[in-house]
């Protein structure tokens, strides 16, 4: 019988003192979910001197080399410059040097509850990409999941560049009205004023966690004059509503159950319909950790009637991979669909909509 894609990570450890590199957001990460699946990690480890002696949860961060000699260590890298890591860590004598990718493991069960369906919603995407590029895309996309395994390499083939902005889908005007729903701190807004050469109407940006929305606001008077932007300090969904997230970092996400997280903030979530109301809005970027369908169930009406471009990242559940794109084309018929990748691991996917009479 063929192993689950858990089965084998859990082979592959067996019996190894494990260690995770680095130990940023994605590392914590990787260890968090390895102890949900009864894998326990040994150490972090990272470049940076300032987190050498440090712990997360009790598991100590060494510098790269006191790693050379610790007896049966596999080393996980959860980053995407694993290449540069891997080449590093082998110029120490450190071999046993994995990448795993857990997203495949919720893809696997997802498939495991809902194999015909899936089945039929994604005959379905695939009926309503607009060009060849894009149903390759997703087609390599759905074949990881089915996979008996995946490497370093799988999505190498598939990667583009210039995310939300790819310059073979996306011709910005010169009056654009850009909404950047997980705006962060104001990085992609960044790269929109690079991709439209700073010229356009205005910026509407909602960032919900609440250190994160200090940093965007000073980040955003650097950039541009009062009056060109307006910051919002919610989150977005379908319904006003106050959620748990967890904060601090660029991957803050609504909490969907009690549990041990670093840092907890109660905040505030808003229908994009509500918040700009009778705005003239001309393009939505939405990044916002899983909760991209019930926010664009917030703001249906200002797609149905105004039909601006989208970008809305799919990839943070197999859920979003086969419905957002068929929701967005319920929503506006007219839309022409786009589907592009721009990592080497599981995340990152995007799916464009289009609509050449949109206001």
């Amino acid at each position: 019988m063929r192993k689950s894609y858990l089965e084998k990570i859990k082979e592959t450890l067996r019996g190894k003192q494990i260690c995770i590199y680095p130990m940023g957001t994605a590392g914590k990460y990787m260890r968090d979910q390895l102890q949900k699946l009864g894998v326990e990690v040994s150490y972090f480890s990272d470049s940076n001197p300032d987190l050498w002696n440090t712990q997360y949860e009790g598991i100590t961060c060494l510098p790269p080399e006191k790693l050379c000699g610790i007896d049966e260590l596999s080393v996980i890298v959860e980053s995407k410059y694993y290449h540069e890591i891997k080449e590093r860590l082998l110029a120490l004598g450190i071999i046993n040097i994995n990448r795993f990718f857990l997203e495949k493991i919720e893809r696997e069960h997802y498939l495991l509850r809902n194999k015909q369906e899936v089945e039929q919603k994604v005959n379905d995407v695939l009926a309503i990409c607009e060009d060849k590029k894009s149903k390759n895309v997703y087609n390599h996309i759905i074949e990881s999941w089915y996979a008996e395994d995946i490497n370093e390499d799988w999505f190498e083939k598939i990667c583009s560049e210039d995310q939300y902005f790819d310059s073979d889908i996306i011709q910005l005007k010169d009056n654009e009205v850009f909404v950047d729903a997980g705006a962060y701190i104001g990085d992609t807004a960044a790269e929109f004023l690079k991709a439209c050469k700073g010229r356009f109407e205005k910026l509407y940006l909602f960032e919900l966690d609440p250190e994160i929305y200090v940093s965007l606001k000073n980040n955003m008077k650097e950039m541009l004059p009062d009056g060109k932007y307006e910051c919002y300090p919610y989150g977005v969904s379908n319904k006003d509503d106050i959620v748990s997230i967890s904060c601090g970092d660029r991957n803050s996400a609504i909490l969907a159950g009690k549990g041990k997280h670093e840092k907890q903030n109660e905040v505030l979530c808003k229908k994009l319909d509500d918040v700009l109301k009778n705005k003239r809005i001309t393009f939505i970027k939405m990044g916002v950790e899983g909760a991209e369908l019930q926010a664009l169930e917030g703001a249906q009406t200002i797609i149905k009637e105004q039909k601006p471009t989208l970008a809305i990242c799919i990839y943070h559940s197999a859920n979003d991979f086969v419905n957002i794109p068929l929701y967005i084309k319920s929503l506006v018929p007219e839309y022409k669909i786009f589907i592009r990748h721009y990592t080497t691991e599981m995340y990152e996917t995007v799916c464009y909509a289009i609509c050449a009479g949109r206001k």
